[in-house]
This record gives C-alpha cells, structure tokens and sequence, in this order.
C-alpha cells in the first residue's frame, strides 16, 4: 500500500496529540497549545533590525467542571496569535503549507494559509463577530505538502 501525503508528512511532524486521528490521507492535523490576544503593534522593516513582535497577552483557558482534563477559550471577535503544540522538523529545502481546517472555518474563525519550513510554526487566528469558543487541543489547522510528489 503507498503511503499517503499525511503519513510522509508525518515523518516531520513531533509532539502530536493523537496522531490515529490527526494524520490524515492530505495531511497533518495541528492542535490549539495557546492562543494570545494580539494587544499592540509591532514593526516590520526591510533588514530586520528594527523588527519588533506585536505586543500579545496569553490567555488562559477555563475549565467548564473542575474534573474536566482541558479548558476552553472563549474568543471575542479580534485576532490572535495561534501556537500549536506540533513541533516541525522538515530536512531543507522542504515546505509545507499551514492551512484553516473546515472546522475552524465553520465554528466563525480562519487564519491565512501560512508557508513553513519547519520549526515552532504560528498562525494569526481571525474571529469573526459571534465569536468562537476552542478547546485547548482542537485539531484547527492541517499541514498539507507544498508540492506533493507521488
């Protein structure tokens, strides 16, 4: 049986929830670590000697009955700083892209489709006007190849 694109993926991708249930036949599953309200501004210059982070605040996830394993975030309409708990380690000159899953999409958020290399990779989550509540580990986003080869 030939592998599929999520199970080469895979390969590359540490620190996974669950990987029966995120390893997929186009991809990786990534999972919410945490989320930080983007508060302030940051600064972007051709050299990157001036680049600075926005100023973002972590939030902290409630847990809805004290036995519950996970908490929830409950996010207002606004943007934030998306961090997953998958680590990436692609060999170069690899790329993958870090999309929305349809999820994420029809629960009111989304995030640009995010291009990396590897690494701790992030993503700015969009909330739309009702709002979103996320579970801590929810599967958000899926790893896909750049550039799939057969």
């Amino acid at each position: 049986m030939k592998d599929s694109h999520g199970d080469r993926l895979a390969l590359f991708v540490r620190d996974m929830v669950y990987a029966k249930k995120q390893v997929r036949g186009s991809g990786v599953d990534l999972t919410a670590a945490s989320i930080r309200r983007l508060a302030g501004k940051g600064s972007v210059d051709f050299g990157g000697g001036e680049w600075t982070a926005a100023e973002a605040r972590e939030l902290e996830p409630q847990k809805r009955a004290p036995e519950d394993e996970y908490g929830w975030w409950e996010l207002e309409p606004g943007q934030y700083l998306l961090r997953y708990n998958e680590k990436l380690a692609f060999p170069p000159p690899c790329t993958a892209l870090i999309v929305p899953a349809q999820r994420l999409l029809l629960a009111g958020g989304w995030h640009a489709a995010v291009a990396t290399d590897g690494q701790e990779p992030v993503a700015v989550l969009c909330v739309g006007q009702g709002g979103l509540r996320m579970k801590q580990n929810a599967r958000v986003s899926t790893l896909v190849a750049a550039n799939p080869q057969e």
